[in-house]
């Protein structure tokens, strides 16, 4: 009798690629900071702000508290640009829950945006607002 092998660990999340686009306008003619945080043990991901702004208030505070539990990847982008592709970390597949804050200017932007469960992901920065989409 043939026993299929399957692997005992897999990955907490699917995410292989991220793209980001500001359109013209983008946060009010602005360029538009963006955070995209990597948690590596899942009791922090409750303790994480729940906007935008709070978090890169905070954010030097959870680097010292917690330097081995998350990581992130902070991007400046004006309005009309483009990264094509954002290098992810070496520990992308540990991740256990992955999460955008954006410092809009307008409170409609400032909430995080869950990554976890996507696989090729495009973040639009809009005139008031960011929006995910999974690339097919």
């Amino acid at each position: 009798m043939t026993e299929k092998i399957t692997s005992w660990w897999s990955s907490p999340n699917a995410l292989k690629e991220i793209a980001v686009v500001a359109e013209p306008k983008a946060n009010q003619n602005s360029a538009t900071a963006l955070d995209i945080v990597f948690v590596y043990e899942n009791e922090l991901v409750k303790q994480l702000p729940d906007t935008g702004p709070k978090w890169f208030q905070t954010r030097g505070q959870w680097q010292q508290l917690y330097p081995q539990q998350f990581e992130w990847i902070s991007l400046q982008v004006p309005p009309g640009q483009q990264v094509k592709q954002v290098t992810l970390p070496k520990r992308v597949n540990e991740a256990q829950y992955i999460v955008g804050f954006a410092n809009y200017l307008t409170e409609q932007g400032q909430y995080p945006v869950n990554l976890t469960p996507l696989t090729q992901v495009q973040i639009r920065l809009q005139a008031d607002r960011i929006e995910v989409v999974e690339i097919k």
